[in-house]
């Protein structure tokens, strides 16, 4: 059986249980490579929350009639919180970028 876009993407993100001084002080990798090849997981990661979200509206458009309060009552705190994360996500990601 073939394994959907979502698990492969999940297992590769799968971050193993490595706290942040083995992290700086893991040989095999410079400082800088570490932190490319982080950005470039962001970048791949990002892709598919972009194309997730896309197809989630695609489909709410397509299917939801004027009776979808019921989602929107049980999934409204969820996004808020999704909005909120996404947010502090993103002055995090301002700090990596300044100089």
């Amino acid at each position: 059986m073939k394994k959907s876009e979502f698990k492969q993407w999940s297992e590769e993100m799968f971050l193993t249980e490595i706290n942040y001084k083995d992290f700086k002080n893991d040989p095999s990798k410079t400082s800088k490579r570490k932190i490319n090849e982080a950005i470039s997981k962001m970048n791949g990661v990002l892709s598919v929350l972009e194309r997730t979200i896309r197809q989630n509206i695609k489909l709410k458009n397509e299917t939801m009639d004027g009776n979808d309060k019921v989602l929107w009552k049980t999934t409204e705190g969820k996004m808020e919180r999704i909005h909120t994360r996404m947010n502090s996500i993103f002055e995090l990601f301002q700090k990596l970028k300044s100089n």
